[in-house]
């Protein structure tokens, strides 16, 4: 009872702020992409507290819009046409999927939570959004929104509070989970932020220097705020131990010190340095490991990604459908100590097995055009130096997430594909 009235009382504020200014409900859902946590049911139809701030965003939307000018307003848009093809595709093949799987409503339900919703929150995010302040505001929600995360996560480090999971509770093998049920959802949802952070450090920084004394006292206060939620970030991750997400953020890094011409050569030498000395370091053993998935999570991965192989061998075109991973592996499951995953843990099987073939084309055609059309705009000088480093922060954005995906599933998740659509929205 309780929290259906605040849940009434959250959505009202949302309504009432969104319906003034379409942006603010925007910032808002990027701030609480967590909240897909909590979870409620409308005429036994199951919701989150995200999606009802996606669907009432839209219904907004539409509202002001009206159906002719919607129809111009998306067809006028800058980048349409190129980009029309691969949304299509890929939201086809999702809802081929869900007849595919073994379990309509499961599946129902992924495909409204991680492909209907998230496109159109898309819609709504690139018909709205005019300018880079207003992209630079939500970017702003977003890593607020992460700071209680990530601070939760370093705080559980030094306490155990609300670990689920005894193992990883445990002060010997703590591993920290944050508001989530496990660790590496920690990683999969902070790692992508960091280069945002990041940027908007460097931006502030930058425009600092032209202020005057009360304006600097406030540009340090922001670069403060920022700078412990860059440290809130990476120490969280750290201590969910997700060497995944550790390496993406390394070799974007370093990709990043190459790329710019003022830090290549310092760059060059930290990755030199770094190969001579590593090899004669106690991290040797677990880096090699974890990089050449010798150790046991990876050799379970070598073994999953083979069974699902294996599975897709049996039925190459449709995959398992939406929700039928689980069930289509089982008959090719070869190590008994081990639990059959939701995921393979690679995001480029993960799309395959759920949405076939298409699906996995769908998603490689939105990703080939979000880079194409951001290294275009970094290389144009009439964008400007601030424009494009909010490129460069998306490409930095998505490679981490594409890195990481090789060895687990940053997209089947309400806040993850969410947070993919953003970066897609803020490129187009």
């Amino acid at each position: 009872m309780l929290l259906g009235v605040l849940l009434i009382l959250f959505f009202a504020c949302f309504f009432y702020l969104a319906s003034r200014n379409l942006l603010w409900g925007l910032i808002l859902i990027a701030a609480f992409l967590p909240s897909y946590l909590i979870r409620f049911e409308i005429l036994g139809i199951p919701l989150t507290v995200l999606e009802g701030m996606i669907l009432i965003s839209a219904a907004i939307w539409l509202i002001k819009s009206g159906r002719k000018n919607l129809k111009s307003q998306i067809s006028n848009l800058k980048n349409y046409r190129e980009w029309r093809a691969a949304i299509g595709l890929f939201l086809l093949a999702a809802t081929v999927a869900v007849f595919v799987s073994p379990d309509l409503r499961a599946a129902l339900g992924i495909w409204k939570a991680y492909f209907i919703e998230p496109a159109l929150f898309f819609l709504v995010l690139v018909t709205t959004v005019k300018n880079r302040v207003e992209a630079e505001k939500i970017i702003l929600g977003l890593v607020l929104g992460a700071l209680p995360v990530a601070i939760f996560a370093v705080i559980q480090k030094f306490t155990g509070w609300l670990i689920p999971n005894p193992f990883w509770a445990a002060e010997a093998t703590r591993r920290v989970t944050s508001v989530f049920g496990y660790p590496n959802a920690v990683a999969l949802y902070l790692a992508p932020i960091v280069p945002f952070c990041i940027y908007l450090l460097i931006k502030v920084l930058k425009e600092q220097r032209t202020k005057n004394k009360e304006q600097n006292q406030k540009m340090f206060f922001i670069a403060c705020s920022l700078l412990l939620a860059l440290g809130s970030f990476l120490l969280a991750i750290i201590f969910a131990q997700s060497a995944g997400a550790l390496l993406a953020l390394a070799t974007v890094a370093a990709l990043a010190g190459l790329i710019y011409k003022k830090t290549r050569y310092w760059a060059v030498g930290v990755v030199v340095l770094f190969f001579l000395i590593v090899p004669f370091t106690s991290f040797r053993e677990p880096l090699s490991q974890e990089v050449l998935l010798r150790g046991r999570s990876g050799q379970l991965r070598l073994n999953m990604w083979g069974e699902t192989v294996e599975m897709l061998r049996a039925r190459p075109i449709f995959g398992a459908g939406l929700a039928g991973y689980q069930s289509a592996v089982e008959p090719y499951h070869i190590l008994n100590w081990a639990e059959i995953y939701l995921y393979p843990h690679n995001l480029f099987l993960n799309f395959w097995t759920e949405t076939g073939l298409a699906g996995l084309a769908g998603f490689l055609l939105l990703v080939l055009n979000f880079y194409r059309l951001g290294i275009k705009r970094t290389r144009n000088d009439e964008l400007g130096i601030r424009n494009q480093g909010l490129m460069l922060a998306l490409l930095a954005a998505m490679t981490v997430i594409l890195i990481h995906g090789l060895v687990d599933a940053p997209y089947f998740k309400n806040d993850l594909a969410i947070m993919f659509w953003l970066l897609l929205g803020l490129m187009f």
